[in-house]
């Protein structure tokens, strides 16, 4: 258990101190689903850690929408409201007006509104020029055109909301990275629908030092108006290469060289074809991963998830004189019998009985889950039971890679009356030791 332990501590320390920072809402909500798969954090906590990991003006955003949302209703408001504040952002500076130049002096008023008097009994403005309103309640001093005014002056720059300026508002990408060049960097990469291929900058590929090999047929390349891209033909390739999509999918690709700076990476028809990606087109965001990739590509390898046979053949000789001292797998997956001092377990009474959580689980799991019953099940751990009290049962990610079976029974233990006998003092039990010659220490494991 302590690895188990240490594992999910890693887990929740990662989803601890995640931050939103200078990236897109649709990044962060990637790996925060990710990680809180397997943090074990509860739905309450998740959403409040979420809210509170989000950018200033994403979460004065949310502060007066409906707090009684769901953590999936939450990403995809925050999803949006992330998007919407990028445009905004952007569109301060592209439709801001200059100020409207003020109307030509009306004929037969020569001097116009400054220099004219308060004669004729009707007060002109003193903003614009025109009658029958003063200048206080005056068009040209709202808070429209205040702001017009204001976005004039100031000099132009990319919104500091914009994450990633240099990128058009209308295309999907995802940060890759290549462990085996740059373990460290990430690269944007356009996930284009309309690519027939997978492509690799020339300028990052020679940056990297990625090795290329030449193509025994090279190949035209052009746009959809059938320009042709960079040089027009595709004569080059890396060799194939790891890369890390999103910060957990983990794949070997091979790629086409052409020269795309703007986007490093072009992800198209067959990568989404090969890992059928959950994409919200509207929001411009991957959702998800397909069920194939789930084992594939982000799945956690299966190991020492089953119940150990007692009938294995010990490979350690033992002498026949010891041999009723030491460990006995076979005897220690035997249940002891009952004897006289068996303890109770008794129920309170008049209380609600616990209801358990049924927590989603992979295909990998679910096989997992019933190999590990009907082991379990053979050897006499367990019994079929109509009890109305049920306890949940998941997996946890081992350090090594593999998954440990885990029951909640604390709702069980809630309910269970404690045992009120007082407990031996250490005291007492260290003064039994006096004038001993031999110590032993056994454990759990070795009481059968």
């Amino acid at each position: 258990m302590v690895q188990t332990q240490r594992g999910i501590i890693t887990q929740s320390e990662r989803l601890f101190h995640l931050r939103q920072e200078t990236r897109s809402a649709q990044d962060f909500a990637l790996e925060f689903r990710t990680l809180a798969a397997g943090a074990g954090w509860n739905d309450r906590t998740l959403i409040d850690h979420f809210r509170c990991s989000l950018r200033e003006d994403v979460r004065r955003e949310l502060a007066c929408r409906d707090t009684t949302l769901t953590l999936n209703e939450l990403i995809d408001m925050a999803i949006r409201l992330d998007n919407l504040l990028a445009t905004r952002g952007r569109s301060e500076q592209v439709l801001s007006f200059p100020p409207p130049s003020p109307p030509a002096p009306i004929p037969m008023e020569l001097g116009g509104a400054a220099s004219r008097g308060t004669g004729g009994g009707v007060s002109s403005c003193t903003s614009c020029g025109r009658r029958g309103h003063r200048a206080d309640r005056c068009w040209r001093n709202s808070s429209g055109s205040r702001e017009g005014r204001r976005s004039t002056t100031r000099s132009p720059q990319v919104s500091q909301h914009q994450t990633h300026p240099e990128l058009p508002v209308g295309h999907m990408y995802v940060l890759t990275s290549f462990p085996g060049f740059s373990p460290s960097l990430q690269h944007k990469a356009l996930v284009d629908s309309g690519a027939a291929g997978n492509f690799l900058d020339r300028g990052l590929g020679l940056r990297l030092a990625i090795p290329l090999v030449s193509l025994d047929l090279p190949f035209p390349v052009h746009s959809l108006d059938s320009r042709p891209l960079g040089s027009g033909v595709v004569r080059e390739a890396p060799v194939p290469l790891d890369m890390v999509t999103q910060g957990s999918h983990k794949e070997k690709i091979s790629l086409f060289l052409i020269d795309s700076p703007a986007f490093p990476v072009v992800l198209g028809i067959p990568w989404l074809a090969q890992h059928n990606p959950v994409i919200s087109w509207r929001q411009g965001a991957l959702k998800g991963w397909s069920e194939e990739c789930s084992g594939r590509c982000i799945g956690v390898a299966i190991g020492a998830t089953t119940v150990e046979s007692p009938d294995q053949v010990s490979t350690v000789r033992i002498p026949s004189e010891y041999a009723d001292f030491a460990f006995s797998k076979k005897r220690e997956t035997q249940l002891p019998p009952h004897r006289r001092g068996d303890c109770a377990i008794d129920l309170l009474e008049n209380v609600a009985l616990p209801r358990s959580h049924v927590y989603p689980l992979s295909q990998e799991e679910t096989v997992a889950m019933e190999t590990y019953v009907a082991e379990s099940l053979g050897q006499g751990y367990i019994r079929p039971s109509a009890s109305p009290v049920s306890s949940s049962f998941f997996f946890v990610k081992k350090k090594e890679g593999g998954l440990r079976p885990c029951i909640d029974y604390r709702g069980l233990n809630s309910i269970t009356v404690g045992f009120s006998y007082p407990r031996p003092l250490i005291a007492t039990a260290v003064e039994s030791f006096n004038g001993g010659a031999v110590l032993h220490k056994t454990g759990p494991e070795e009481c059968v």
